[in-house]
């Protein structure tokens, strides 16, 4: 326990943090952090470490150490990578213990997008489908499907080749038919669901 008169700075008091909770994988995210005395004062030339405790895993590891500004703030931006937990931890005082700030959970989204695919009257009655995903760790698309007001199906599983997604389903039909793509969730990410189209089976 540190006791101090009003005059006497305890440094570090407070640490705090600021980070998006969801960002697309391999997008470019800012957390930030301010060191401050128990007068609410920044302290500036002070050394914190971003830490992050990746999805799964029970340790936290240090992203990057940086002196913070006059103002007591720092700054670091980074790609999305995969999903944990990120918090700031200052260097102790001579006497003191390091202050830690609170833990954000960051989650990490491969978001996928369908391109419109065009009226096609497809070989073998084939549809074909085309779009793109976030560069995520072995990222796992699938299509669905629905024909009219019918229930959501899933064909088949799309082909990946680094952002570039395909995809084609059968259609034994003349019709209009709904398709959107859809990431699969894995322990480093979330997935997610792409906007929709319908394309005239002609």
């Amino acid at each position: 326990m540190t006791i101090a008169n009003w005059a006497a700075a305890i440094v570090p008091f407070t640490v705090t943090q600021a980070v998006p909770t969801r960002a697309s994988v391999g997008a470019a995210i800012t957390a930030t952090t301010r060191v401050s005395d128990q007068h609410g004062r920044g302290v500036g030339n002070w050394l914190v470490t971003l830490q992050k405790m990746p999805k799964g895993s029970t340790h936290y590891w240090s992203v990057r150490s940086l002196r913070t500004t006059s103002s007591g703030g720092a700054t670091f931006r980074f790609a999305s990578g995969a999903s944990g937990h990120y918090r700031w931890v200052t260097w102790p005082a001579t006497g003191a213990p390091s202050e830690v700030s609170p833990a954000v959970a960051v989650t990490s989204i491969a978001r996928v997008i369908e391109e419109r695919p065009a009226t096609s009257t497809a070989h073998g009655r084939y549809l074909s489908v085309n779009g793109s995903v976030s560069l995520a760790p072995a990222a796992v698309v699938y299509i669905h499907y629905r024909v009219g007001s019918g229930p959501w199906r899933t064909a088949s599983r799309a082909a990946v080749k680094g952002t570039a997604v395909s995809a084609r389903i059968a259609i034994n039909l003349l019709t209009s038919v709904d398709t959107r793509f859809y990431a699969r969730t894995t322990a480093s990410y979330s997935g997610s669901i792409s906007n929709y189209f319908r394309t005239a089976v002609e």
